[in-house]
């Protein structure tokens, strides 16, 4: 630093330094009160740009434009957002739903608290299987793209008919279509994401009916292919779901229950 610069700088502070002795002690904490109110603004400002922030991104997710717009699942060449896996989803709830008693689930408790099966929520099972059925829709829907397939007469009627239900359905309850969409397949659901939706399902199966019919296969071939995929073919799934009840007391002729035998007991739990 120059010579010239430190007198600069001495003749600043010394200036500095003047100025604070002639301040009395009222006005010195006058001061420093000043500055700590100054500084309280600054913060409450910069905290109040921050919550506005945090608003308008609230706003914007709740607007449902990140979920329209942000990739969930991609097949292929083609990306969904997780309002198609949704429509999936609730699909299979949907269905589920209906029959809820019997498959011992409980529709006003969280699907993710609730067990499907050994290791794995509701939720989960729903989830999964929406993202297989979309997959295959999909994979089939860009196989026929690619091969020029053009949507059938019957496929074009099978999406008017949705179409027209779903219109008749919402006449009959006085709602309005766009009510009934979020009702079903979840609250960001709009009538042309619908309309999308349920126009490449049935080109899909339109395609795979239209591919499947094209195939000529003879007994022989079949057979043949039998032989050489028996352990693959000759397989399944199932489910098993244990009931605990009490078997049926038998009555004496005057309708009083006859107790059962510790032998008898014995030889029930063994057949057991």
């Amino acid at each position: 630093m120059s010579d010239e610069k430190k007198k600069k700088k001495s003749a600043a502070d010394r200036k500095l330094e003047a100025s604070l002795k002639n301040l009395s002690g009222g006005q010195r904490s006058q001061e420093e009160a000043k500055k700590k109110e100054q500084r309280r603004w600054k913060l409450y400002g910069a905290l109040a740009a921050v919550i506005a922030v945090l608003v308008v991104a609230l706003l914007f997710w709740d607007s449902g434009t990140i979920q329209k717009r942000s990739t969930a699942l991609t097949i292929g060449e083609k990306s969904y957002t997780s309002v198609d896996v949704s429509y999936y989803y609730y699909l299979q709830y949907n269905s589920i739903s209906t029959y809820a008693s019997y498959y011992g689930l409980d529709t006003s408790v969280s699907l993710k608290k609730q067990e499907a099966y050994e290791g794995k929520t509701w939720y989960a099972y729903i989830r999964d299987y929406a993202e297989s059925v979309l997959t295959s829709v999909s994979i089939l829907a860009q196989e026929g793209e690619a091969a020029g397939y053009e949507l059938s007469e019957d496929g074009q009627a099978n999406i008017d008919e949705t179409l027209a239900d779903m219109e008749e359905t919402c006449d009959d309850y006085g709602i309005t279509t766009s009510y009934y969409l979020k009702q079903m397949y979840g609250r960001y659901m709009t009538l042309d994401r619908f309309t999308t939706l349920i126009t490449e399902y049935y080109y899909a199966m339109d395609y795979q009916e239209y591919k499947t019919s094209s195939f000529e296969v003879t007994e022989d071939e079949m057979t043949e292919y039998y032989e050489e995929n028996k352990d693959t073919l000759d397989t399944y799934d199932y489910a098993c779901y244990y009931i605990d009840a009490e078997p049926e007391a038998e009555c004496a002729d005057d309708g009083n229950e006859i107790e059962a035998t510790d032998e008898e007991i014995e030889e029930d739990a063994a057949a057991a």
